[in-house]
C-alpha cells in the first residue's frame, strides 16, 4: 500500500486487525509504528521476528522516504527529523490518534525524534539496539569492555567495515564499484553482526530488504556525524523500553545503557547471548519482553 506523505510516496503495510475479534467487545488493539535500521534498508529484515507480535497489536510498517520500495527522492531531502515527520503523517493520513514507536538500530534514532517532536502522539517508545548519538572516550569503551568487531573478526573483514563506515564523496556513492562494496560488506560483516553462535541467521533474514547503497552512503557521510540528541533526552518523558544485545558492536550495550539513565522513564533489558539483532537471535523472549512493556504501560 502506498500514501502520499509530505510530497513523497511512501510504502506501507499492516500486519494484525485494529479491532480485536477475539471477543465481542471488538476492542482496538495498541498500534506499533516500526521503524527500520540503516538508514538504507527498509521494513523487511524486521518482519520474520516481529510479525508474531500482531497477535496482540496492530503493527505498521513501513519504509522511510527514498528506501525499499518508497520513492526515490534526492538525498537532501532524507533526513532523521524528516523521517520523523513521515512516521507522524502517516498516522494522519490512516486516522491514527498515537502510537507506540519500535526503532531498531538508525530506526531508533528517528523514534527518538518523533518522542521529542512529536510527544503527543507517542503512547511509548521501545529502543532496539540504538543509541542517543552520545560519542564515548576510548577510556568509557574500554572501562565498559565494549565489544568490537575485532574481538572476532579478521583483519580483512574488520577493513571491509572500516571502509564501509568511512564517509564516500558523492563521485564514490553513485560508483558501481561502491555498490559492489557494500554487497561484500553484507555478505563478510553483516553475519558478525549477530553474536557467536548465531552468524548463520543474518543473511536469511536479510533475504526480506533491499538495501540501498546510496542512501547508507548518505547516512554514514552526511546525518551519522551530526546526529547527537545528549542534551535532549531529558526531553523524553514517554515510557520507553530499551534493549541491548551484549555481543553488539555497532550500538553497544554502553550506548544503550547512556539512554536508559538519561531518558526519565526508561527499562533497559540485556540480552546475554545476542548481538544486533535480538529479535530475530532470541525472537520468543525479544516478543515477552515488549508484550510485557506495552501492558505496563496501557492504562
Amino acid at each position: 500500500m502506498f500514501a502520499r506523505i509530505n510530497d513523497t510516496q511512501i510504502f506501507f503495510d499492516v500486519v494484525g486487525e485494529q479491532l480485536d475479534s477475539s471477543t465481542s467487545l471488538l476492542e482496538e488493539k495498541p498500534t506499533i509504528v516500526m521503524l527500520h535500521g540503516g538508514l538504507g534498508f527498509d521494513h523487511g529484515y524486521l518482519r520474520p521476528g516481529l510479525n508474531p507480535l500482531s497477535a496482540k497489536f496492530s503493527l505498521l510498517y513501513f519504509d522511510m522516504r527514498g528506501q525499499g520500495i518508497s520513492e526515490n527522492v534526492p538525498f537532501e531531502t532524507i533526513t532523521l527529523e524528516q523521517c520523523a515527520d513521515d512516521a507522524v503523517a502517516l498516522l494522519d493520513h490512516l486516522g491514527i490518534d498515537e502510537a507506540f514507536f519500535f526503532g531498531h538500530s538508525a530506526g531508533g534514532y528517528v523514534a527518538q525524534l518523533v518522542a521529542l517532536r512529536h510527544p503527543e502522539r507517542v503512547r511509548g517508545l521501545i529502543l532496539s539496539n540504538t543509541s542517543s548519538g552520545h560519542r564515548f572516550t576510548e577510556e568509557e569503551r574500554r572501562e565498559a569492555k565494549s565489544p568490537m568487531l575485532s574481538d572476532r573478526a579478521s583483519t580483512p573483514i574488520q577493513e571491509i567495515a572500516r571502509t564501509l563506515f568511512s564517509p564516500a564523496s558523492l563521485e564514490e556513492m553513485l560508483d558501481k564499484k561502491r555498490i559492489e562494496a557494500h554487497w561484500m560488506f553484507l555478505q563478510k560483516v553483516g553475519p558478525y553482526y549477530m553474536a557467536p553462535g548465531n552468524e548463520d541467521k543474518f543473511l536469511p533474514v536479510m533475504k526480506y530488504s533491499l538495501p540501498s547503497s546510496r542512501v547508507m552512503d548518505h547516512f554514514v557521510a552526511t546525518l551519522l556525524p551530526h546526529f547527537d540528541l545528549t542534551d535532549q533526552l531529558e526531553w523524553i518523558n514517554t515510557p520507553t523500553l530499551i534493549i541491548a544485545g551484549a555481543y553488539d558492536w555497532v550500538c553497544t550495550p554502553l550506548a544503550s545503557r547512556y539512554l536508559a539513565e538519561h531518558i526519565k522513564v526508561a527499562e533497559f533489558v540485556l540480552f546475554e547471548d545476542c548481538g544486533h539483532m535480538p529479535f530475530i537471535e532470541d525472537p520468543e523472549r525479544f516478543i515477552d519482553v515488549v508484550v510485557t512493556f506495552i501492558r505496563k504501560t496501557l492504562p
